[in-house]
């Protein structure tokens, strides 16, 4: 049993720095335990629970409890703040091959306002990504909007977000969605690459691909080789600029029942 700023340091794979202020070692079970104020630390982040338990045979760590991650985009350092905290349930993770599974519900806030929920995560912290377990909601902050969506890859250090899943986008009155997406903080923009709808009252707009920017509101529709660009008024609506070439339009106009007094019947008219 040590106590008392306890360290225990790796020497090889991601060279970790485990702490805490006791430490009970079992040799003959290759189990340590570390049950007061333990943390793990390497260049960019800090992991925490309410007690670890390394399995030394396996160089498998147990976390119980709250699980918390804080994760500085350059390097750590205690006199500035972590840029993003996530917060969960009890977990596992290997200090070897980096897989970390935490049971949720998951948690995380952002420097820039904007906050996520998910089940649940899977990650791989040697190679900064965490599968974010569905269902996924992040809050982009500053009324920017809402992005709700299936299980998603989420590449940290890069703060950029993709899924093959179905996704919907928000922002009062405008609703965008689809399948498949590509959501990039650091340029604020959220690309739906596949079967896309632009949609607000009475109005829709139907494209393979739409491109979102929540910091200019400038949006872009893509089918084949036509693209129309337009933007998120003061009103909360998207107006597109006139495309360059013809366009072609379709209306259908609902039937009504026969106008007796005339003799008439009003039938569907398309133009």
């Amino acid at each position: 049993i040590l106590e008392g700023s306890v360290q225990l340091q790796q020497l090889t794979d991601q060279r970790l720095l485990i702490e805490g202020e006791r430490l009970v070692w079992t040799p003959v079970e290759s189990r340590i335990v570390i049950d007061r104020q333990p943390r793990v630390l390497d260049s960019r982040s800090q992991l925490s629970a309410e007690r670890f338990v390394l399995m030394e045979d396996r160089d498998q760590l147990r976390l119980d409890g709250p699980t918390r991650l804080l994760h500085w985009p350059e390097r750590r350092s205690p006199k500035t703040a972590a840029e993003t905290e996530i917060l969960g349930g009890s977990g596992f993770w290997n200090l070897q091959t980096g897989h970390l599974n935490v049971a949720g519900p998951v948690t995380a806030t952002r420097s820039n306002s904007s906050r996520l929920t998910a089940a649940s995560l899977q990650g791989d912290t040697s190679a900064q990504v965490l599968d974010l377990v569905q269902p996924v909601r992040l809050d982009l902050g500053a009324d920017g909007g809402s992005v709700t969506a299936g299980t998603t890859r989420w590449h940290y250090a890069e703060q950029r977000f993709h899924s093959s899943a179905p996704v919907e986008g928000r922002r009062k009155t405008m609703r965008m969605q689809g399948v498949g997406f590509v959501l990039d903080e650091q340029q604020s923009t959220l690309l739906v690459t596949s079967d896309c709808q632009l949609q607000q009252p009475e109005e829709q707009l139907e494209a393979q691909q739409c491109l979102w920017n929540w910091r200019t509101q400038q949006i872009v529709a893509r089918s084949d080789a036509q693209q129309l660009e337009g933007r998120l008024g003061d009103d909360d609506r998207f107006q597109f600029d006139p495309p360059t070439g013809r366009v072609r339009s379709q209306f259908r106009l609902e039937s009504s029942p026969i106008n007796r007094s005339s003799g008439t019947s009003n039938r569907p008219v398309s133009f």
